[in-house]
């Protein structure tokens, strides 16, 4: 995880050159984000996406995020191994990366919170045959506020992913990933809802470079895991209903280095997050589904010869939920769909041969105002 004093040269690093052109790209960016910030999310637009955060253990770094959460293409970045683990294979030497972010959510009544953050290293050694072989590991944790009277939601996920090279051009990788978290709100001191879960994922991708210019990037994977729901109500009654998580995730992308300063990249991304709960006495069957589509594109400029780097993006965010059985205390409608653009920036900054800092700003158009920090220190 070197920054990168020694990329692969199939995969090198962008050469960073003085140019200067993205900084007025990066300001119109903001200022377009914040005039379109201004429709706060409501409290089921909220629900919803609390609920497709559950059993999701890829939290992108400041780099990728800050370029419109593009990074199924992206084969420098420290945070690959719970992205698109093909890149971990890219990665050269040994070293730590971590990200912390906040974002805060405007409900209309009042401001909600969430906090990410992750922690993780890599260790490259040669193979027999020469290629790299490389090992990473990561823990995140994701803390949600709830939209309702008091709850959130809590989420641990470690990560071990492995990537190497098949030839100059193509780079494979797996990860594999356990999980475990809980999500509660309670409407008032005695009516309360709480439903835990734990779980694993496996993931595989794949980067092939296409020529000097191109890189192509697709990763996929599943996971499932068990869940369990606790309901109280005023009148004192408690219920109890065991179910399954299940979850399914595709993405790819496409990375250009339009010039030796000048990084495109742009992503398609899917995933269902599925809960059932079975039937038993005194409640119905739950089948909840929730489908996310994004679409991202982004762009990193060098500004100053290999020490500072901007970044600017955008993306469209589409969920589509379906509770799919009347449940006590649902709160969402039946078949509700939201959607939203996203409008990001940052700075990348190299403080020596080994560390490298990266800070974006991500504003949505459902309120969302986003801060998220990284560091990467090779050794």
């Amino acid at each position: 995880m070197r920054p990168p004093a020694a990329p692969r040269s199939a995969f090198p690093r962008p050469v960073l050159a003085q140019r200067t052109g993205l900084a007025a790209l990066a300001l119109a960016a903001l200022a377009l984000g914040t005039a379109l910030a201004q429709d706060p999310v409501g409290e089921d637009e909220y629900y919803i996406r609390t609920i497709a955060k559950i059993g999701d253990t890829r939290l992108p770094s400041a780099r990728s995020r800050a370029m419109g959460s593009a990074w199924a293409a992206l084969s420098n970045d420290g945070a690959s191994v719970q992205e698109n683990p093909a890149a971990v294979g890219a990665m050269d030497g040994r070293g730590f990366e971590g990200m912390l972010g906040f974002n805060q959510v405007d409900n209309g009544d009042d401001r909600k919170s969430e906090t990410l953050y992750r922690v993780g290293g890599a260790l490259s050694v040669a193979g027999a045959s020469g290629a790299s072989q490389t090992v990473g590991m990561a823990f995140s944790r994701r803390s949600q506020d709830e939209a309702y009277t008091t709850g959130g939601l809590e989420q641990n996920a470690f990560t071990v992913a492995y990537g190497s090279s098949c030839g100059p051009d193509l780079l494979w990788g797996l990860a594999l990933s356990g999980y475990n978290g809980e999500h509660s709100y309670h409407w008032t001191t005695d009516d309360r809802d709480r439903t835990a879960w734990s779980g694993g994922e496996l993931a595989a991708g794949v980067l092939y470079r296409m020529g000097d210019d191109f890189t192509l990037g697709a990763t996929g994977g599943y996971g499932g895991g068990s869940a369990r729901s606790h309901r109280a109500d005023s009148a004192g009654l408690r219920t109890h209903q065991s179910g399954t998580l299940n979850r399914y995730f595709l993405r790819g992308g496409l990375a250009w280095q339009l010039a030796p300063a000048t990084l495109l990249a742009g992503d398609l991304g899917w995933s269902q997050n599925r809960m059932r709960f079975k039937a038993r006495s005194g409640l119905d069957a739950r089948d909840t589904s929730v489908s996310e589509w994004d679409l991202g594109l982004g762009i990193e400029h060098a500004l100053l010869p290999e020490r500072l780097v901007a970044r600017a993006g955008a993306g469209y965010h589409y969920t589509s939920y379906s509770p799919g059985g009347a449940a006590a205390g649902q709160r969402a409608p039946y078949g509700m769909n939201t959607h939203c653009l996203s409008f990001t920036a940052g700075l990348g900054a190299r403080l020596g041969p080994a560390m490298d800092l990266g800070y974006t700003l991500d504003l949505r158009t459902n309120g969302d105002v986003g801060n998220y920090l990284s560091a990467q220190i090779g050794f």
